[in-house]
């Protein structure tokens, strides 16, 4: 417990837990929330010890809330809480890709015993099956077997579930039976809390004028995450060392005002980003990811090298953003880009649509 914080996993067991029998088990991270979040305890106790009225279990949130880092935590600790257990963390674009290759390959019976032999079925965003409707009768079907078996399932989306226009009334009717803990970003009091222990984590000395200014600014600046909170602690400490001076209410005015000089620049990025994502249905969180499959590789590429010509931005700042990357890889990835561009004519043309759409988006055409 940190003051009016807790975390997941607890203080005692952040670092490795300990699965029956089992080796240790590392976990994915922490998650630091405080008393507007306290429903993650129902959470915990639902992965602890499943039952029909918390199954399935469903995390909402806006983007940023940390319900990839908590759905990733919360298998950990069912992982050590069971021991030889039979689970998958997935995805609903690979959970769709999955039903529609089975569907091709006339593997369906293959694709429903292997899913249905799980005590645990994980699925990050499911929000991205909007569209594909023979995957979501397919999963309604897979959680009511699941469920019958005793089996949990657990799922992010970005709304409730019966405000989710995007799933077939079916599905979010399934979704919102169980147990639905919506997350919360950091309130007024929480975040305070969390400079203050992201300050005294990193060796940081803050100046308490300069806490107060960083507190009192975030909220108004959007700093709302908890990474967000940690980038801000971590970047006017990089400044104040870089200047030879404390990190005090003066320092934080001016790293305020440095990063809305520099805000312009990563929302151009995110528009690129989010462009090209969702011409190859790909999520932001896929392209800024770490991921090295081909065809996410390839849609980075695009991104990085759309930047760079719709931006102006350096390698480096590229590189930042997308998860980050060294600007060689950058530099890599726009060579590659353009030599593919210049030998595939369907390249050339996509770049030239997208270049086309972000431009008459950011002048209001």
């Amino acid at each position: 417990m940190l003051s009016g914080l807790f975390s997941i996993p607890s203080e005692a067991s952040c670092c490795a837990t300990f699965a029956p029998g089992g080796p240790a088990q590392r976990r994915a991270g922490r998650f630091l929330a405080g008393p507007e979040n306290v429903l993650l305890q129902r959470a915990l106790a639902a992965v602890r010890s499943p039952t029909d009225a918390t199954n399935p279990l469903v995390l909402t949130g806006v983007s940023g809330s940390g319900k990839s880092l908590l759905l990733q935590l919360l298998v950990d600790e069912f992982r050590s809480c069971f021991a030889d257990v039979t689970l998958l963390v997935t995805t609903g674009v690979d959970l769709a890709r999955a039903y529609a290759h089975a569907v091709e390959a006339d593997a369906i019976g293959e694709f429903r015993h292997r899913y249905s032999r799980l005590q645990l079925l994980a699925i990050d965003d499911i929000d991205r099956l909007s569209e594909k409707l023979p995957a979501q009768q397919e999963l309604g079907q897979l959680i009511d077997s699941l469920v019958r078996r005793g089996s949990l399932v657990v799922a992010t989306l970005r709304s409730h579930p019966l405000d989710a226009t995007e799933l077939t009334q079916s599905l979010s009717s399934r979704l919102a039976a169980g147990l639905v803990v919506p997350l919360a970003l950091p309130a007024s009091d929480s975040r305070r809390e969390l400079i203050e222990h992201f300050a005294a984590v990193s060796g940081i000395e803050f100046a308490p004028a300069g806490l107060e200014a960083l507190a009192s600014h975030a909220g108004s600046a959007r700093i709302m995450t908890a990474p967000q909170l940690r980038s801000a602690v971590i970047g006017a400490a990089e400044m104040a060392r870089q200047r030879g001076r404390a990190v005090d209410g003066q320092l934080i005015e001016e790293y305020f005002q440095s990063a809305s000089a520099g805000r312009d620049v990563k929302s151009r990025l995110k528009a690129i980003a989010t462009a090209v994502g969702k011409h190859v249905d790909l999520g932001l969180s896929d392209l800024r990811g770490k991921s090295r499959a081909q065809s996410v590789a390839k849609a980075r590429g695009l991104a990085m090298h759309l930047a760079r010509q719709l931006t102006g931005a350096s390698f480096a700042e590229i590189g930042r953003y997308f998860g980050n990357r060294d600007h060689t890889t950058v530099m890599h990835a726009c060579r590659k880009t353009a030599a593919s561009a210049a030998a595939d004519p369907q390249v050339q043309q996509l770049l030239a649509q997208l270049s086309l759409r972000l431009s008459a988006e950011e002048t209001g055409a």
